[in-house]
């Protein structure tokens, strides 16, 4: 049964009264739908399924359903949706734009217009809202909206709208020299922004820090803590890439060179300033690192990962090795003169294995025994090894 509201909107329901009835019956007005017995046309509609058509200036609009509409995020993640508020008792209606991060949040929201929002309040059993269309973005809805709610809609006494569509959204970033022109006009007007420099240049310094510490204290409780903890973990459950992806970002971040530049300038500042805290807060880092729990769970994350990474650990290693090694020379026992330069330790043992000078598999510790003269108990200073006499390059 197809409803005429006013001169721009006419609303379909996709259903006949006779489908319902006994017997046709001539509605001469709109209020004669909505006493059925005890049934009205909108509660059969819902028992039957949803087949409306709305009519805007003549435009055709299906509404969408709410299943499609939660499975329709935009380019962002987020919801982004035209609707239309109708009173079916009055005919008065009202369009808007939603965006919307969670799907909860865009279903509490009904509309923010100042003249639908005081008759919304008093009547919102009389309201029924249907979602226009599903868009991409936050500027795509500034767009549909504004081709709706233009200046002849806004001639139709039944709409509650106020001003066109569109605007909201701004895309012009805020360049360098915008900013260095609106702080010359600012400079050359303070009349106008007094108040605000008041603020800006006379602010407390001792009244923010007493706030941050108040933040901290709070936030260093056992509860607070527990609190995020746990949210942290519910987050991660529920969405584990994201989480994922979160870690990976700050692992990234804080191995940033000039994070680690900043973070070391900020400790020595702190560790000056207030040496007993910071003494503190290094031994409970110290507990908290290298705990016997902590110490078994990063054993067996480390095998974990040994077992499903043994590529990228042998890579590792040897970097590792290439970054740590040393040049060594070997040197003649009775001349003192270098025979051989080596890259590293482990490059002259493979080399007098290779040459059948010995059948160890590990002379590198003889060699950098060797090279240290180093003291063994029973034997004196180790000064030779399979021959020869090794140091390091200076």
């Amino acid at each position: 049964m197809k409803i005429k509201y006013s001169e721009m909107l006419e609303f379909d329901d996709g259903y006949r009264l006779e489908d319902f009835l006994p017997m046709p019956i001539n509605v001469v007005d709109s209020s004669d739908i909505f006493s059925l017995g005890n049934k009205t046309v909108f509660d059969i509609k819902q028992m039957f399924g949803s087949k409306e058509t709305i009519f805007i200036d003549g435009i055709a609009i299906k509404p969408v359903s709410l299943s499609k509409l939660y499975r329709s995020r935009g380019t962002d993640g987020s919801y982004h949706a035209i609707y239309i508020q109708i009173d079916h008792t009055s005919g008065e209606y009202y369009i808007g734009k939603v965006n919307r991060k969670k799907w909860s949040e865009l279903r509490r929201y009904q509309g923010s217009g100042i003249k639908f929002s005081s008759k919304y309040s008093k009547h919102k059993d009389r309201y029924s809202r249907y979602y226009l269309y599903i868009c991409e973005s936050e500027k795509e809805t500034e767009i549909l909206e504004a081709q709706l709610v233009n200046e002849k809609l806004l001639t139709d006494p039944f709409c509650l709208n106020l001003v066109k569509g569109g605007g909201g959204v701004s895309v012009k970033p805020h360049s360098e020299d915008m900013k260095a022109r609106q702080s010359a006009y600012m400079k050359e007007h303070p009349e106008r922004y007094k108040a605000m420099l008041e603020v800006a240049h006379n602010f407390d310094k001792q009244k923010i820090q007493d706030r941050n510490n108040k933040i901290k204290q709070t936030m260093s409780t056992d509860e607070y803590k527990q609190m995020s903890s746990n949210r942290i973990k519910n987050w991660a459950k529920n969405n584990p890439n994201e989480y994922k992806k979160s870690r990976m970002n700050n692992a990234k971040a804080v191995a940033n060179p000039e994070v680690q530049k900043k973070r070391l300038e900020t400790i020595k500042i702190k560790a000056k300033e207030d040496p007993e805290s910071y003494r503190l807060r290094m031994k409970k880092w110290v507990e908290a690192t290298h705990s016997p729990e902590v110490r078994k769970k990063r054993s067996l994350s480390l095998r974990k990962y040994i077992e499903e990474h043994p590529e990228a650990v042998i890579e590792r290693s040897r970097k590792a090795g290439l970054k740590r090694r040393k040049p060594v020379l070997m040197l003649d026992i009775k001349t003192g003169d270098v025979l051989k330069e080596f890259a590293g330790i482990v490059d002259a043992g493979q080399w007098l294995i290779n040459n059948g000078i010995t059948k160890s598999t590990n002379p590198g510790s003889s060699i950098a025994a060797a090279c240290k003269l180093k003291k063994i108990p029973g034997h004196g200073t180790k000064q030779t090894a399979y021959g020869y006499k090794w140091k390091y390059k200076e």
